[in-house]
């Protein structure tokens, strides 16, 4: 598996990202690397949970579909499915206090020579207020503030930042110094990565009370 760390930019994207950034060895569900932000909303150092399996932080019952299918989902695309690549779920997680949230997991299957999937990159964010809403229950106002427009606009473009700067992290590893095409991915890197900071900006101010 790829050092997800290897990179500044991409370094300082994933650790200040708000929400979730985890990769997973597609073969086993463990988690190779989690970002900071997992303490925030779960409770753990990150340290506690590289090498434990993804599937031992679902509530009981939960991700019995999500993990099972990701040996499908990764036969689909080295097959050459391409609509297996990216899936979106909702699971139960178990906090550290032992409470329970809900995240939304945004999982991308990452393939290298030959098509075979390397990596799961995960993007988990917390949407407890949102499925309490859905399910009929109120909201508080911190609730309420959590669900607004413009901050769920902030985190999406956050989180697709993330995912340019980490492909092109990964085809910058998969070629050459002297490919014809690295200058142009490191300067697609830079110019991201500068898109991000304005971004993070962004976010701490609607972030804030």
């Amino acid at each position: 598996m790829d050092n997800v760390q290897d990179g500044p930019l991409y370094r300082h994207l994933v650790e200040h990202a708000a929400d979730i950034i985890a990769m997973i060895d597609p073969s086993s569900g463990g988690i190779a690397y989690i970002s900071p932000s997992v303490h925030r909303v779960l409770g753990y150092a990150p340290e506690e949970l590289v090498g434990r399996p993804i599937s031992t932080l679902a509530a009981p019952g939960e991700l019995r579909e999500t993990i099972p299918s990701l040996g499908q989902r990764v036969r689909s695309v080295e097959a050459g499915d391409a609509s297996a690549i990216v899936a979106t779920d909702r699971v139960g997680v178990v906090r550290r206090d032992g409470a329970t949230v809900t995240l939304e997991l945004v999982t991308t299957l990452v393939t290298g020579v030959g098509g075979r999937v390397t990596d799961l990159v995960c993007v988990a964010r917390d949407v407890t207020m949102q499925a309490a809403r859905e399910t009929g229950h109120r909201p508080s106002v911190d609730q309420a503030i959590a669900g607004r427009p413009d901050r769920r606009a902030v985190h999406d473009l956050n989180n697709l930042l993330t995912a340019v700067l980490g492909y092109a992290t990964f085809a910058l590893s998969r070629l050459p110094p002297d490919h014809p095409a690295t200058a142009d991915i490191l300067e697609l890197r830079a110019a991201t990565a500068q898109a991000a900071e304005l971004v993070r900006v962004r976010l701490a101010r609607v972030d804030e009370p």
